[in-house]
């Protein structure tokens, strides 16, 4: 039975990590449990639930007398993340390909096409998060392993965080699509090995995609 409280803390959470993905609450943000509380019009248990999920999930840390505040990931430590990713994601997409249902695919298929629909990285950032984000979510879960799902929806929600800024940029968002296309064909076709190998290959060029940014900004910061 769904207990009262699990449903405002779940109601608390969306909310909350949806601002910060959106850069609404940005790095540095207080996380009052009071205040947040007093916000939603809520008791202070699910809100506290819910900040406790967001420190868990990586967006929010515990700074001691300062209390819990947004997380600021910087690129060292977005980079040493994709790392990790790239192994992860490339097991998930390897067993989403062996153990997906039916259904899963045409979910997974769908989503491609929402994505394929955009014509322009000129939308709102938030439509391509969005999406991207439940594209990855629903190949960790066609993985059929929970440690391996957990561990990954830990690090998605990090990783968006440091990318405000690439899916400005056409030849990112159409090298995005590219990748994704080929992630989902190789699923849905229930190819393994070519699943793991296009997974792998988006997470390398995504890390690519960062270092070029990284290399532009210097460019112009010295100019």
């Amino acid at each position: 039975m769904i207990e009262a409280g699990d449903l405002l803390a779940d109601r608390a959470y969306s909310q909350l990590s949806t601002a910060i993905l959106r850069s609404e609450l940005p790095p540095g943000t207080s996380l009052s449990v009071p205040e947040l509380a007093r916000h939603f019009g809520i008791s202070r248990s699910p809100v506290r639930e819910a900040v406790q999920r967001l420190i868990w999930d990586g967006l929010a840390d515990y700074r001691g007398r300062r209390g819990t505040v947004v997380v600021d990931i910087d690129m060292s430590d977005f980079l040493r993340l994709l790392e990790v990713r790239e192994v992860l994601e490339a097991l998930a997409a390897k067993l989403a390909a062996e153990r997906g249902t039916d259904a899963q695919r045409t979910d997974l298929r769908r989503i491609q096409k929402e994505f394929e629909s955009l014509k322009s990285s000129d939308a709102d950032r938030w439509v391509f998060t969005d999406i991207d984000m439940r594209f990855h979510a629903t190949i960790r879960a066609m993985s059929h392993n929970k440690d391996l799902d957990a561990t990954l929806a830990r690090s998605q929600g990090r990783a968006h965080l440091s990318l405000n800024t690439l899916w400005r940029r056409e030849r990112n968002f159409r090298a995005t699509q590219r990748e994704h296309a080929a992630m989902c064909d190789a699923i849905v076709d229930g190819d393994t090995d070519r699943a793991e190998t296009a997974a792998r290959t988006h997470i390398a060029c995504l890390r690519q995609r960062v270092l070029a940014e990284l290399e532009d900004h210097d460019r112009a910061d010295a100019s």
